[in-house]
């Protein structure tokens, strides 16, 4: 009987221990993702400006877009007059009916 309650015992020390390690690999893991998302998305907007500075707008504008920078998306598109890309960009922006009219004016 003492052996098996030993035995328990150990086991029991053992699981703590690999829940703790599991613990802080988890922590650890969502930390470093949250800085590889964050390092995704800037090295994504970077892109997305080169492509503008080559003229690319339309590509730049969908970089930009996939990566949740609207404003800058709809700066791309407006820069290339393409409406219907800038009208979808400005849906996700919840723009005002009178800014949706000036953006209109600029595209026409």
């Amino acid at each position: 009987v003492d052996k098996s309650i030993t035995k328990t015992r150990c086991i029991m020390a053992t699981s703590v221990q690999l829940l703790s390690l599991c613990y802080k690999l988890l922590k650890k893991l969502i930390i470093d993702y949250t800085n590889l998302q964050q390092k995704r998305q800037d090295i994504s907007i970077a892109y997305g400006e080169h492509l503008l500075q080559e003229h690319l707008c339309v590509p730049a504008g969908l970089v930009f877009a996939h990566t949740g920078a609207h404003e800058k998306a709809l700066s791309a598109f407006v820069a290339c007059g393409s409406w219907q890309q800038a009208l979808c960009v400005a849906a996700q922006l919840h723009l005002t009916k009178d800014q949706l009219a000036g953006l209109g004016r600029t595209l026409a």
